[in-house]
């Protein structure tokens, strides 16, 4: 009897020690009066045999497969298109117009028409706010072989700030005219025009670089570029034109040599302007002449041209002529004082 009731006693201390833990702490807290719902359960953790079972990947509801320029640039493209004669145009998110021909072939020139841009008119959703294309715009850059543009294409893009060309037969007429934001042009190659007002009123432009020849700058090609300080050609400039960089009042130097004629009016009210490169054409009616500011009669901007250089139209150097005029210009002139005076002193000039 002593035996069988020994047995039943550690047969009931056999128990008590399997019992679980978590079955114990609910004894306890059951036993303290706590209600079992005030215990946080631990979490469950599964077994997971491949690291990347059972993880979702993290989508952009509004994520697409548009692609972006370049790892580094990471730009995300807003819209692109094709035109008619092998251009493909691309503009991003971030304001960036890039034209670029679809095959490059370097014996072939692609080009614009008019009506091409389709970008310009339609309407584009960014952070939330909707614009026309031709607002977007704050920087263009238009390709190799890209050759030819209409006139006016990006006239009165009122965002542009930078403008990257390559060598293109011309820049056209009224081309980037009235492009007030606009800062910066440079132009990888050489031209052979830059036509009538092509950067007219770009109050803002501050620099121009030009690797490569400007060829012939047309009339009123840089005109009222107020803030213009930096015009430089790494080639030569056949000829300006009439009022060509009229009002240009931050421009110092213009370095490029001049292989022909200078136009009338085509340095007028450039205040700061105190050397050019040799001339080797004529220079018209009132080139550096004076000009009266807008909306203050009576007051006038003179030019600071302290030394001008014009080389004669004949071979080698014959003699150098100083000449002080009314504006004190030291003007050295390449060949004879009778050439001088026939060419300068009878209605044109300074």
């Amino acid at each position: 009897m002593k035996k069988h009731l020994l047995s039943i006693i550690l047969a009931a201390m056999l128990c008590g020690s399997l019992m679980p833990v978590s079955a114990a702490a609910e004894v306890s807290v059951q036993q303290q009066g706590t209600d079992i719902t005030d215990v946080t359960p631990e979490p469950e953790i599964a077994p997971v045999t491949n690291p990347d079972e059972g993880i979702e990947p993290v989508v952009d509801a509004e994520q697409d497969d548009t692609p972006t320029v370049g790892a580094t640039e990471n730009r995300t493209v807003l819209d692109s298109g094709d035109t008619q004669h092998g251009v493909h145009w691309t503009l991003y998110e971030d304001g960036a117009l890039v034209l670029t021909p679809k095959q490059k072939k370097t014996s072939f020139t692609y080009w614009l028409d008019k009506g091409d841009d389709a970008w310009s008119s339609r309407v584009y959703t960014v952070n939330g706010k909707e614009e026309i294309g031709k607002e977007l715009v704050t920087s263009l850059v238009i390709e190799d072989h890209v050759g030819i543009i209409p006139d006016e294409m990006f006239s009165g893009y009122n965002n542009l700030k930078s403008v990257t060309l390559p060598g293109m037969h011309d820049i056209p007429k009224d081309t980037f005219s009235e492009c007030r934001e606009l800062k910066d042009v440079t132009v990888n190659g050489s031209l052979n025009k830059i036509g009538e007002y092509a950067f007219a009123g770009c109050e803002y432009l501050n620099t121009v670089s030009i690797h490569g020849d400007a060829g012939h700058i047309c009339d009123h090609a840089f005109d009222n570029c107020i803030r213009l300080s930096s015009f430089t050609v790494d080639g030569t400039v056949s000829s300006l034109g009439k009022c060509a960089l009229r009002r240009c009042g931050w421009i110092t130097t213009f370095d490029a040599p001049i292989t022909g004629n200078i136009g009338n009016y085509a340095f007028e009210g450039c205040d700061c302007l105190k050397r050019l490169s040799p001339i080797r054409g004529s220079v018209g009616y009132g080139a550096f002449s004076w000009v009266e500011i807008p909306n203050e009669p009576g007051n006038y901007w003179n030019t600071k041209i302290k030394d001008l250089y014009i080389v004669s139209r004949h071979n080698g150097t014959l003699e150098t002529l100083n000449w002080n005029n009314k504006q004190e210009i030291n003007l050295h002139y390449t060949g004879t004082k009778e050439e001088f005076e026939k060419r300068y002193t009878n209605g044109s000039g300074f």
